[in-house]
């Protein structure tokens, strides 16, 4: 990850980095495929599935976050 960061960066902060570089690049492949799908739906006329496509997205994004939380529900504001 120093390639990206250069030297401003420690290694601490290096390591924080590749770790959510490898949390964040998979997400860009399932919203590649996400967007092939409604892709596809939208030319065949089905309008209704990929209208809440970005619902179901969010609800299991805060699904994982509440479940993954180690703290609980506190959410630093």
């Amino acid at each position: 990850m120093p390639l990206f960061t250069g030297d401003t960066f420690s290694a601490e902060l290096d390591q924080l980095t590749a770790g959510l570089a490898q949390v964040l690049f998979p997400i860009v492949v399932l919203l590649g495929l996400n967007g092939l799908c409604v892709g596809i739906l939208n030319a065949y006329d089905h309008f209704t599935i990929p209208a809440f496509a970005p619902l179901a997205w969010n609800l299991v994004i805060i699904a994982v976050l509440v479940v993954r939380n180690p703290r609980g529900l506190r959410v630093a504001a």
